[in-house]
């Protein structure tokens, strides 16, 4: 891929492209892979049943058809470290309260009407990070309808790591914050990705990959 361009649902122009410069690399936090977890597991191909794990080319098609909403679900502070172009900013622990901005509308019985739901893609810092799958399982339970989702499980790291253009924030060598966490999610992480949700390892990582939509024409 050389280059891509598409419109944002915001009406934004955005250019993608892939820095092939040799010797290029990750610095900073980008480039440690010791994660502690809890809370930083290693998270399943797929964050729930009837979700669609997509990679970077699919991502890239989808927002060249347009009709889809590009959500990174993490905390504020990586937000502003560098996300992926034309990528609005809904923070997991705000999933379920800004469902209104995705299309849905409250209920009587304290879920959503979900039936104009946009085709979102949900994605955070990568497939040690739980943000995005934490967003998704719970706009699941509040009446999100699961087809109407994607999750790009390779984050803004793998986004990093293929030399992808990156929007906003700072050089890769401090776009993310010290320790990798937050300062804003450093208290409430351990406490939002309990034992209970999903969270593998190399021996108990699903063997198959969940079946991604074919590239929009």
């Amino acid at each position: 891929m050389a280059e891509a361009t598409y419109t944002t649902p915001q009406g934004e122009e955005v250019t993608i492209s892939r820095d092939q410069t040799e010797g290029a690399k990750l610095e900073g936090d980008w480039a440690l892979t010791g994660h502690d977890c809890p809370p930083f597991c290693i998270q399943p191909i797929s964050p729930a049943p009837g979700v669609a794990t997509i990679g970077e080319l699919e991502l890239i098609e989808a927002m060249k058809a347009g009709e889809t909403t590009l959500v990174d679900g993490r905390t504020p502070d990586w937000y502003a470290g560098g996300t992926i172009p034309g990528a609005i900013n809904i923070p997991y622990t705000q999933a379920v309260e800004r469902l209104a901005e995705l299309g849905c509308e409250p209920d009587f019985d304290g879920k959503f009407d979900c039936s104009s739901a946009h085709n979102v893609i949900m994605f955070c810092n990568g497939a040690w990070c739980g943000q995005s799958p934490t967003a998704i399982r719970a706009m699941i339970g509040a009446g999100y309808p699961p087809e109407k989702i994607h999750y790009y499980r390779g984050g803004v790291l793998e986004w990093r790591l293929l030399g992808l253009t990156v929007a906003g924030g700072k050089s890769a060598d401090a776009a993310a914050p010290a320790g990798g966490v937050p300062a804003d999610a450093a208290a409430t992480d351990a406490a939002t990705f309990p034992a209970a949700a999903p969270a593998a390892d190399a021996a108990s990582a699903p063997a198959a990959a969940s079946t991604a939509p074919a590239p929009a024409n």
